[in-house]
C-alpha cells in the first residue's frame, strides 16, 4: 500500500499541498485530503486528516474524570455527536480521550479516562469529533468497497481493540431473498455506521478484494499524540500525513524521548514493524547500548544499525510490538518538526 496525493508533494512542503487541496484552508487547521492505494489483500491504514475542531480554550478545574470548560465550548457540542478532547499543553500534552457526555449548563465534559494525575487547570485543549465509519467511508459506501451479499465476498474494515481483538464490518449488496443493502458486522449484523468510532491514533486494516483507491479528507494535526500500548500487538496510525519517519515520530533518543522499551537486543525491546511492498514488514527496534560493544540507537530486526533513521518513513499505518506483559506503556508522537510552521 502507498499514499499518492500527499506523499508525493512533501518535497515541496505540506503547506503548499493544502493550499491547493479540494478544501479550503481553514483559518486555524490546515485541511487537505490524501488518496490511499489499497492492493489486493490486508492493508494497514491510519487515519491522517481528522475531523475539524469544534473548540478549545483552557481548563477552568479538574476532578477526576470531570473537566470544567470555559462558557460556550459545552454549548457548541451535540449530544448525536462523539467527541475526542486532546490535551494541548502541560503534563498531559498529547493525551486523547474519549468524552463520554457533557453538561452544557455546567460548562462541564466527562471523559472516559481518568488523566487527572497529569491535567492541570489553565492546560490548553482542543475537541474535535471522532471518525466513525460513516464519515471516513460514507454512509451509503461513497469510497467504493466492493460490497456483496456476504462478509466474505466483500471488502472489509477490521477496527482493532483494546485486548487485540478486532471488530469487523462490510458494506453489503441489496438484491434478492430479502438481501437488505448498508453496512453490517461480520456475522451480517445491520449496524448504524455513524456509531461505529475509528479513534484515529489507531490504525486499522483494510482486507480489499481488489485493488482501489480510496480518498480520506479533513485536517491535519499539529501537535504531539499519546498513544497508549495496551495490547501485544498494537496496530497503530502515524497520525500525520507527511514526512513522519521512526525519528520525527519516536525521537533520536527513542528510549528517552517517546518512551519505548530498548533492550541490546530485538526480542526483548518494543519493535516497529512497518508494512511492506512483498506482504511481510520491515522490523525495527531502538537499541540499548552497554558492555560487549553494544552500540545504542535505532536497528533492523537482526541487529544491524540504521545509518540514517530519519529516512525510513512511516506508512499510514502500521504494527508497535510492546515487550513484556506490564499494563500499558505510554509512547508520546510527535509531529514533524516543519509543521510547527503552519
Amino acid at each position: 500500500m502507498k499514499t499518492n496525493s500527499l506523499k508525493a508533494a512533501a518535497a515541496l512542503g505540506l503547506s503548499a499541498l493544502l493550499a491547493g487541496s479540494v478544501i479550503a484552508q481553514s483559518k486555524s487547521k490546515p485541511v487537505g485530503y490524501e488518496t490511499i492505494d489499497l492492493v489486493e489483500d490486508f492493508n494497514y491504514v491510519g487515519l491522517r486528516l481528522h475531523e475539524i475542531p469544534v473548540g478549545s480554550g483552557a481548563t477552568s478545574s479538574v476532578s477526576g474524570q470531570t473537566i470544567e470548560v470555559p462558557d460556550g465550548i459545552a454549548d457548541s457540542l451535540l449530544s448525536s455527536t462523539k467527541y475526542l478532547f486532546e490535551v494541548t499543553s502541560g503534563d498531559a500534552a498529547g493525551d486523547v480521550v474519549v468524552i463520554n457526555s457533557f453538561n452544557a449548563t455546567a460548562d462541564s465534559l466527562t471523559l472516559a479516562e481518568d488523566i487527572s494525575a497529569n491535567l492541570q487547570v489553565g492546560d490548553g485543549f482542543t475537541i474535535r469529533p471522532v471518525s466513525n465509519i460513516a464519515t471516513v467511508f460514507g454512509s451509503n459506501n461513497t469510497v467504493g468497497l466492493v460490497s456483496q451479499a456476504g462478509f466474505g465476498d466483500s471488502d472489509q474494515v477490521w477496527i482493532p481493540q483494546a485486548d487485540g481483538s478486532f471488530n469487523k464490518y462490510y458494506y453489503a449488496a441489496g438484491g434478492g431473498l430479502g438481501a437488505v443493502e448498508g453496512w453490517k458486522d461480520s456475522s451480517g449484523g445491520a449496524v448504524d455506521p455513524n456509531t461505529v468510532e475509528i479513534v484515529y491514533t489507531n490504525g486499522l486494516l483494510i482486507y480489499a478484494q481488489s485493488s482501489k483507491s480510496m480518498v480520506v479528507s479533513g485536517a491535519v494535526k499539529l501537535t504531539p499524540t499519546s498513544l497508549s500500548l495496551k495490547s501485544r500487538f498494537n496496530y497503530t496510525s502515524s497520525i500525520y500525513p507527511v514526512g513522519s519517519n521512526l525519528v520525527s515520530f519516536f525521537g533520536a533518543d527513542a528510549a528517552e524521548d517517546g518512551l519505548l522499551e530498548s533492550q541490546a537486543g530485538f526480542g526483548d525491546s518494543d519493535q516497529i514493524w512497518l508494512p511492506n511492498n512483498t506482504g511481510g514488514f520491515d522490523k525495527y527496534y531502538y537499541g540499548a547500548g552497554g558492555g560487549l560493544g553494544a552500540v545504542e540507537g535505532w536497528k533492523t530486526s537482526d541487529g544491524v544499525a540504521v545509518e540514517n533513521p530519519s529516512l525510513v518513513e512511516l506508512p499510514p499505518g502500521f504494527i508497535v510490538v510492546r515487550a513484556g506483559t506490564d499494563s500499558g506503556r505510554v509512547v508520546v508522537a510527535n509531529q514533524p518538526v516543519f509543521y510547527n510552521r503552519l
